[in-house]
């Protein structure tokens, strides 16, 4: 998007009506609407694109007060509802559904990380509450986690991510 922001740019500066310009621009982005359906279900397995939109989004909420280390040996993505599912009463069906929901997904110290690995959700509210992110600590107010408190999640980061990405 870079090279072709930076050419509407170009036409601007060179007399080219804004208004038109403005249409260009509506034919290559995407309204709230839009994508707001997308975030809703968004289930994203590459691990630096979750990574970087967890990111973009805690560091809005903390308002500058708390920037979040992007370093990914240092800071990883955690999944709530871990990959394993071993100790975690959830149908084969739902975990595949929503495990790599954004609503799912955390970013978390590495030592806490694999310290919680694949415990239940009651052992990973203990590492959550050590945390310093307040998005890990909302993470306590919750006594069990499932596909109902995913999408709950998910829609809170839509929020955030509307206000972040808006066009």
């Amino acid at each position: 998007f870079e090279s072709i922001f930076s050419a509407y740019a170009c036409e601007i500066s060179s007399g080219v009506d804004a208004n038109k310009v403005i249409l260009k621009i509506k034919s290559v982005t995407i309204d709230d609407d839009l994508f707001s359906s997308y975030f809703q279900t968004a289930s994203i397995k590459e691990t630096t694109v979750s990574r970087y939109i967890l990111t973009e989004i805690y560091n809005l909420e903390n308002g500058g007060e708390l920037k979040i280390n992007t370093n990914s040996a240092e800071v990883n993505l955690e999944h709530i509802m871990p990959q394993n599912k071993k100790r975690w009463n959830v149908s084969e069906e739902d975990h595949k559904r929503y495990l790599y929901y954004l609503g799912n997904q955390t970013l978390l110290l590495s030592s806490d990380n694999t310290s919680a690995s694949n415990d239940s959700f009651s052992e990973k509210k203990i590492v959550y509450s050590r945390s310093k992110l307040k998005q890990n600590q909302e993470l306590m107010n919750y006594n069990v986690w499932g596909k109902e408190e995913i999408e709950t999640r998910q829609e809170r980061l839509l929020k955030t991510a509307l206000k972040r990405w808006k066009v």
